[in-house]
């Protein structure tokens, strides 16, 4: 059984999709196969209905959860929030509740200059992704006052560094580390969790992106260094299945968890910190919290692959074993319900 077992979460964008290898070909899906994993009953959204079907009945088959598939698409010209208020209302009548709320759903026209974006490009980026983030957290809300539960958002590096050929998408994604960054100030005493993830996972629409248009490709997708993209499910998904605990109320809840990708994360909740673990050409990894940069020593001459988090440690600095970085520290609950990541110093 597992910690997310009788939870509902409703995911946008999270049609089956694999890799050739036969794994999660999208971070929707591979968010969803990490879920179902845990437990969760699932509400899935998306435009293929075929899809959907498919996710629905794998899921199901492999893991005994319920998944409910609402084919939804928030676009220019739509009834958008009448569109977002039935696949909340069909959740709400077959569940009985939301725990969680993760925003992935994303469309966008890739590759193509700012001088050269249409007016429809545009809106496929902002009605698809910030708009549609928007319209769920609205919806959403009152469920989640209920529940003190989570949202989860994802936003993307090209808004972070400016990635050529992604105006559209990077405003997007930008806007909605923004519209986050505020419902965590608004939703903080509520007890709602909020959270953004920005990740770099190798799927489907990344080959597909590669074949397309191979010089914005080769301009803006850097490999990490630690060798390998994200696996859509077992590092992007394993990530956000623990955010979907951390605003229990009565105290303090203590999570283990590994995250073997390079993502940055943002604790978004009242009065916490963000904590950034990147690595710059040349620089040693940092920590960043909000208003702060603290550089951190090299840790040796291998990049990290692994940031495990673990209950209360009373450790130090973060420590350096072979090629795994450590940090210590616990996620934690107050009586407010405000999450927060307390790292040991």
């Amino acid at each position: 059984m597992g910690f997310l077992t009788g939870k509902t979460a409703l995911i946008t964008g999270a049609g089956r999709a694999v890799l050739q290898d036969g794994s999660c070909g999208s971070i929707g899906y591979g968010i969803a196969t990490a879920y179902a994993k845990e437990g969760a009953n699932l509400v899935i959204t998306g435009r293929n209905v075929k899809k959907l079907e498919e996710a629905k009945d794998e899921l199901e088959q492999l893991y005994g959860i319920k998944v409910l598939p609402v084919q939804a698409d928030v676009c220019a010209g739509g009834d958008n929030e009448a569109t977002v208020q039935n696949v909340v209302k069909q959740a709400m009548e077959t569940f009985g509740g939301i725990q969680v709320l993760i925003n992935n759903a994303q469309a966008s026209a890739s590759g193509v200059p700012l001088a050269d974006n249409t007016t429809g490009q545009f809106d496929l980026a902002l009605y698809s992704g910030l708009y549609a983030a928007f319209y769920y957290m609205k919806a959403c809300y009152p469920y989640l006052k209920e529940s003190h539960g989570s949202v989860i958002n994802f936003a993307s590096g090209a808004g972070l560094f400016g990635n050529f050929g992604q105006s559209a998408y990077a405003a997007a994604k930008e806007g909605i580390r923004g519209l986050s960054r505020v419902a965590a100030t608004e939703w903080g005493p509520d007890g709602i969790n909020v959270n953004v993830v920005c990740p770099l996972a190798w799927t489907a629409k990344l080959e597909q992106f590669q074949q397309a248009y191979p010089d914005a490709f080769k301009a803006n997708v850097k490999m990490p260094p630690m060798g390998h993209y994200g696996n859509a499910e077992l590092e992007i998904g394993r990530v956000c299945v623990p955010q979907s605990h951390a605003s229990d109320r009565g105290g303090r809840s203590e999570r283990r968890f590994k995250i073997k990708a390079l993502l940055r994360l943002e604790r978004l909740a009242v009065g916490t910190f963000r904590t950034e673990y990147r690595r710059g050409d040349g620089q040693p990894w940092v920590q960043r919290r909000d208003r702060r940069i603290r550089p951190h020593e090299q840790f040796g001459p291998r990049l990290m692959q692994t940031i495990e988090c673990v209950g209360d440690s009373g450790g130090g600095a973060p420590e350096s074993r072979d090629d795994v970085t450590i940090v210590h520290g616990v996620l934690r609950s107050d009586a407010c319900g405000k999450s927060q990541l307390r790292e040991s110093r």
